[in-house]
């Protein structure tokens, strides 16, 4: 079935809950680092970053430190950011069983685990947990800027390759829409702007930004090629958003799914619960905390795991 859900998002400037003075006594290089220079940043950011890190600041933490241009770039992105200027706009998600035409884009990001289209041009990354890194972004912007910094992106894959290319995004000012591959994408990473990376050792998307696609296209058909397990993973997303509705029908209907793409349970439904959340604290700074159900303690095992 063919439908649209489109949503307004404003997300506030944080809010200051406490004062951290701190930092006066780096100094910090004045040359960049390699991945500094890939990542456009100022030199000295990646020590002031671990440095915040390591004193376990807050993300409510305003940050009395010098002014800098590189405290000034970790502040806009640590933990997604402890100071930007408020913004807000327009999405939609789109759940079609057509495909966009990728020709239609200047820049396509495709996940190494999606059958090749064909397409020359295309970047191709690999994905895995470890690599969900400041050095897989520096490689998204490289390309970006060979190809002479194109404006809108389509990215296609899991939610790793999302969240990861999403803050690159962030970063270089970019359109995006996104073509989950993954039903845990679909109903996780490729709504609600979240982006960012993990910045080990310090745990994972500790460093990234509020950034919001214009589309989302939810095609189940890509299900068909996963695996039982990756489906059983991404209907526990499912499970969590009809718990926090409180819809028992829902609830009934993920716990009970066997994993059959042909009796998959509503998806447009489901991902509803989580875009009225969003719609109503986009900026996470209240009732969206609701979406980190399971999510806080599943993070901290894999920490421990990894």
């Amino acid at each position: 079935m063919e439908a649209i859900i489109s949503y307004q998002y404003h997300v506030a400037a944080p809010t200051v809950q406490s004062w951290q003075r701190w930092g006066h006594e780096l100094e910090l290089a004045k040359q960049q680092s390699s991945l500094e220079a890939k990542l456009s940043c100022p030199a000295g950011t990646m020590a002031v970053l671990q440095r915040a890190f390591s004193l376990q600041l807050n993300r409510h933490d305003g940050w009395d430190c010098p002014e800098q241009a590189a405290f000034g770039w970790a502040a806009r992105y640590y933990k997604r950011g402890v100071k930007f200027s408020s913004y807000e706009g327009q999405s939609k998600v789109q759940f079609t069983q057509s495909y966009p035409n990728f020709a239609d884009f200047d820049f396509v990001i495709v996940d190494s685990n999606v059958q090749p289209s064909g397409e020359q041009g295309h970047l191709r990354l690999e994905t895995s947990e470890t690599r969900k890194t400041l050095e897989l972004v520096a490689v998204i912007l490289a390309r970006w800027r060979k190809m002479q910094r194109p404006k809108h992106w389509l990215i296609v894959g899991g939610g790793i390759l999302l969240d990861v290319a999403c803050f690159a995004a962030a970063l270089s000012g970019a359109k995006t829409t996104l073509l989950p591959t993954t039903l845990t994408a679909m109903l996780d990473a490729s709504v609600g702007g979240k982006t960012g990376v993990n910045f080990p050792p310090f745990g994972k998307n500790q460093v990234g930004a509020f950034h919001f696609s214009e589309r989302v296209i939810i095609n189940p058909t890509w299900l068909q090629t996963l695996p039982q397990r990756q489906l059983l993973a991404g209907a526990w997303e499912a499970v969590k958003h009809a718990i926090i509705a409180a819809d028992i029908e829902m609830l009934n209907a993920w716990l009970t799914w066997s994993g059959d793409i042909t009796a998959l349970p509503d998806l447009q439904a489901n991902l509803a619960v989580k875009i009225g959340i969003i719609s109503t604290d986009a900026g996470e700074t209240g009732l969206r905390r609701v979406l980190n159900f399971g999510h806080t303690l599943g993070h901290a095992l894999e920490g421990v795991a990894h």
